[in-house]
Order: C-alpha cells, then structure tokens, then sequence
C-alpha cells in the first residue's frame, strides 16, 4: 500500500499534511503478545489468511510481563496519546492468564482498537461485567452480519457495552448504497448516543485495501515495534525496533525509515532521514502532539518557533533536521 499524493498537490506538502509524525505517533496499537491474532471467525475478517496457525500462537505467548519489561512499557506509553489494544481478549483472559493480569491491573491506560462484527459478541462479557478501558476506538459492523442478528436485541448489547466503555464510531458496511432498515437504526442509535456513525461500501475484497485505516498506527506486540498490521501478524513480519533499546529521539528517524516503503515513489526516492539529527522541523512534529510535549518536559528538547532543538553533548552543535527533501522543487 502506498500513500499517494492527491492530484494536483504538492507532494512535500501533502507528506507534511497526511503521513507526518504527527498522524504516525497519536496512536500505539499494542498487543502483549509477540504477534496479532484474533479467534473472533468473522465472516469479513481481512487478516485471516495471514494468521499464525491456532496450533502454533502458543509460541508467541511470552512467559511473563515482568517488572523490568512495565517499567519499559509505561515509559514508552509516556509520549502516545492513546494506547490501543489490539487483542482478542477473551483468548488472553483464558488462554494466557499471567498476561491478563497485566490488562486488568492496569486497564484504565488502555483504549480497544477496534471490534469488528463477532468480535462485539465475544468481548460483550468482558465489557460489561469485567473489563473497563477509557473507551473503544471503532466498532465496524458489515450488512451480512447485522441481517443475521435480531437488530433491537443487538442495539440493545451496543447501548450496554457504551455505558461501561464509551464507543467512539460505528462504521457500517453496507451492501449497496440504499440507506436499509438497518442502516437507519444504526445511525439512529449513534445520534442518539453521541457516537459517530460512518456509512461505507462493501467490505472489500482485496486486503491491501483494508491496511488503509491501519495505516497511521505503531504496532508494539509485548517488546518490538511493527510497521503496519501484516508485519505484527505473520510470523515473517520483522521488527524494526526493540523495547529494550527505546530512545525517543533515536525512535522518531527509525520509525521514518521503517515507514518508507509505504510512501510512494516520490517520496521514497527524495526523503533523506537523518538519525544523527538535532532538530525537528514544527511542521514535521507540530506542538499540540503529546510526543512533542513529553520530549520538552523530560528535558530532552529545547522548544524554539521553529521546531524541537536537541543538545549535542553540551552544546547544540550546527543544526541537522530529521528528514530533508533531496528536490528543491
């Protein structure tokens, strides 16, 4: 998947606008497993065939979430808006008890990514008798799975669950374009309870397709950092960043470089990242995100109208920004 500029604007600009650190770094999906599966079986389910087999997801539970490895975490945690969770819960709850425990303790840090159709089934449980974060970021429901559920008593789930964890959006896949029964009375339920509704088109086909909405997120899976969702799910996907070595300001030009191959050509042929850099641009990383309020508060970065000073040993040194365009155009 590649991020394209739209027609007739400026590629710099549109980089600066769309996929800047400021839309990568709002928001960390995290896992605490080592990599992402979900037992949910939804009929739509875009990340199925990438999946870890059942049999051998045991080989990616870790042993433990120990004192070192959350001390880690909610440093990490520090400079992320929001954290999302990305699990399938009810399989952590009874299939890795020791990192339940872990969400529990600590449930009110969390948001849930998202739920999608039999998903909302298998954690209603959970959230509305045990397991309370902040909120939950999306609930996406196709017309397939609705038609077969008796809509009031569904709605009826949907209103309990939002009373114990407020539910951000509902986005609806319809099968055609006509506003159905249905649809109507999903959004207005949404109307009726303060949460965005979106109407889309059929859920589709093509994976790659899907990616588009995952695609301003990190994924941290227990200890590494991913990419995009298809490298946090199969078990070839690499890393390209460790828990253990995590430094703010060496984790800003690693998650550029990483990001690369999503950007279109343009892009990958004229950005230069820079890690030994000393300064970020404002338009880059913007004051309002909370990574760029953490790294002034920890003392690590000077603010300046500009952009973010870093200090070189005891002196600024000359300035080195973290990305430049190799066209002047």
């Amino acid at each position: 998947m590649e991020f394209q500029s739209q027609e007739k604007t400026d590629p710099k600009t549109y980089f600066l606008k769309n996929n800047g650190l400021d839309r990568i770094l709002y928001n960390l999906d995290f896992s605490v497993l080592q990599k992402y599966r979900c037992f949910a079986n939804c009929k739509n389910c875009y990340t199925k065939d990438l999946w870890i087999p059942a049999k051998q997801i045991e080989n990616y539970i870790p042993a433990a979430i120990n004192e070192s490895l959350r001390s880690q975490l909610f440093k990490v945690f520090e400079y992320f808006d929001k954290v999302s969770i990305i699990d399938d819960l009810k399989f952590i709850k009874d299939g890795a008890p020791h990192l339940w425990s872990f969400y529990m303790e600590n449930q009110n840090l969390f948001y849930l990514s998202s739920l999608n159709d039999n998903a909302v089934l298998r954690h209603f449980p959970l959230l509305t008798q045990e397991f309370f974060p902040q909120g939950i970021n999306e609930i996406c429901l196709s017309e397939d799975f609705m038609n077969r559920q008796n809509s009031i008593e569904f709605l009826g789930m949907l209103e309990k669950i939002h009373q114990r964890v407020p539910i951000k959006n509902i986005t609806f896949y319809a099968r055609t374009d006509e506003m159905t029964t249905i649809a109507i009375q999903m959004h207005q339920w949404c109307l009726a309870n303060e949460v965005k509704f979106k109407s889309a088109g059929p859920v589709p086909n093509n994976i790659i397709q899907n990616w588009a909405s995952r695609s301003q997120s990190i994924f941290l899976m227990h200890d590494r950092f991913y990419n995009d969702l298809k490298t946090a799910t199969t078990a070839v996907g690499q890393s390209y960043a460790s828990l253990d070595d995590f430094d703010s300001r060496s984790f800003l030009a690693q998650t550029l470089n990483a990001r690369m191959v999503n950007y279109n050509q343009f892009i990958r042929q004229n950005l230069n990242v820079y890690v030994d850099y000393n300064f970020i641009p404002l338009p880059v990383l913007p004051p309002f995100t909370k990574f760029y309020k953490t790294l002034i508060s920890k003392g690590l970065a000077v603010e300046t109208k500009y952009g973010l000073l870093f200090h070189n040993s005891d002196s600024f040194g000359p300035i080195k920004p973290l990305m430049d365009f190799k066209t002047k155009e």
